[in-house]
């Protein structure tokens, strides 16, 4: 989790000229909490986990306190939910299925996107891609995908990577030639070449 910038008070003006302070918060800007030990002109407000308001009260003096207006600390969730599909195997020269891409959690709820590629699961680029989803089209080679989702002043999060297997064509798939033989004859043995491509099985 992150901290929160401290809240920095302006000195007062007015009363006696001494002052003396005290914080409050709220969950919701109407009812609120006197917080123990909170008598300095700054407040620091460390890591909240939900939505808070402050505000500061001054005494100077016989004059009545001063209640500073409320300001207010929005947490956001981490980014979540960034899930962009399986690992698909294709021929060389088909079409790719597209990675339609789930709506991501979290933020603010306003999400932009990166897609990356690379060759190895290691070395990513972005493709210049930002839209929820992603056509890869046709590769001729096997290559990775992944999405980086961000929103807020969260950490972007960023999908686990798929793969595009592009096989070539089976090749090379010969057999021995015509044999005439006399139907007591035994047929010669058949035999086929090694063919290239494919997965190698």
């Amino acid at each position: 989790s992150r901290y929160a910038a401290t809240l920095t008070g302006l000195l007062p003006a007015g009363g006696n000229g001494i002052f003396v302070y005290q914080w409050q918060q709220s969950p919701n800007n109407s009812t609120w909490t006197t917080l123990t030990g909170a008598v300095g002109q700054n407040y620091v407000p460390g890591s909240p986990s939900s939505n808070l308001y402050f505000r500061r009260i001054v005494t100077s003096g016989f004059c009545t306190p001063s209640t500073s207006p409320s300001v207010s600390i929005y947490v956001q969730s981490p980014v979540g939910n960034n899930l962009i599909g399986s690992s698909q195997t294709i021929c060389n020269g088909a079409t790719a299925n597209p990675f339609t891409g789930s709506i991501p959690t979290g933020g603010d709820g306003i999400y932009t996107y990166q897609w990356q590629t690379c060759t190895d699961n290691l070395s990513w680029l972005n493709s210049g891609i930002v839209t929820q989803g992603f056509i890869p089209g046709s590769p001729t080679s096997n290559r990775y995908y992944r999405r980086v989702s961000s929103s807020g002043v969260c950490i972007p999060f960023t999908s686990v990577g798929v793969r595009i297997q592009v096989d070539v064509p089976s090749l090379n798939n010969l057999i021995s030639g015509a044999q005439t033989l006399c139907a007591t004859t035994t047929p010669a043995i058949i035999s086929g070449t090694v063919p290239t491509g494919g997965t190698g099985i």
